[in-house]
């Protein structure tokens, strides 16, 4: 069974709410949408977190994961993907008119094979999320998807976190991560380049560097005023999880791929 197939039944089996449809037939569709087009362990939580108190630019999140969706489900109605795309947007704009959604390029094309117009895609605005450094993002995925400690957050259970401290070193699972991530990178350039989109370019490292400046930058790219805005005075709820031997994990996966890749050159 597809993974387009699974995400069209999930609205299929849900109990439709008349009620719940006409509330949202009457609220205004947002003036403005848009994408944050990231990879993961590339820092969207924690900017989407910082970008939700400025409560200007939506509540941007994973809407299109198709693990979330039943949650979603329960509070907006819909009978198709179509329609849960524009009650999700109403539901999670901000008082401007503003709203915004954080997707990986696997959750985005599955979601589009389920929509019946996914064109509609090409009227948003796109924030490019990546990391520079691929080796050090790899760490970090297989850190978590090893351990299931993603985000500081959440109370992790005793388990998860000793899986996290006793975890070795492991060179083909981070190879197999640095693929998933590169693949997914190339997948969203590709789509920019074949709708004629121009995303905003955003890094993981100039998010570390200087939040404030990359949040700046946002908003003049969506055109959006906000003079009264103060992040310096606002925190988030996630910290970063790498350590020095993240660190040093990563600068020997480099080392041993660079290896690896030379030496199938030679062959």
């Amino acid at each position: 069974m597809s993974v387009k197939k699974n995400i069209a039944e999930l609205f299929l089996k849900e109990t439709k709410d008349q009620i719940l449809a006409d509330k949202f037939n009457q609220i205004t569709d947002p003036k403005l949408k848009y994408i944050i087009a990231m990879t993961p362990r590339s820092g969207s939580s924690y900017l989407c977190d910082l970008i939700k108190q400025s409560h200007l630019l939506g509540t941007p999140d994973e809407y299109l994961n198709h693990q979330f969706i039943p949650e979603i489900l329960k509070n907006v109605p819909a009978n198709n993907a179509d329609d849960y795309l524009k009650n999700m947007l109403k539901k999670s704009q901000s008082k401007n008119g503003v709203s915004g959604l954080k997707v990986s390029w696997f959750q985005f094309i599955n979601f589009c094979n389920a929509m019946k117009k996914p064109a509609i895609f090409r009227q948003f605005k796109y924030i490019y999320l990546i990391r520079r450094d691929l080796y050090l993002q790899s760490v970090s995925l297989y850190k978590a998807t090893e351990s299931g400690v993603f985000h500081t957050n959440v109370k992790h259970k005793n388990e998860e976190k000793l899986k996290l401290n006793e975890l070795d070193y492991n060179y083909k699972k981070l190879e197999k991560w640095y693929k998933h991530i590169a693949v997914q990178e190339s997948r969203w350039r590709r789509f920019f380049l074949l709708t004629n989109i121009f995303p905003l370019y955003i890094t993981y490292e100039e998010i570390d560097e200087n939040i404030n400046e990359v949040i700046d930058r946002i908003f003049n790219y969506l055109n959006i005023k906000n003079e009264a805005r103060s992040t310096n005075s606002v925190e988030s709820i996630f910290k970063k999880i790498g350590d020095r031997q993240s660190i040093e994990w990563a600068s020997k996966f480099a080392l041993e791929r660079d290896e690896m890749m030379r030496s199938t050159k030679t062959l």
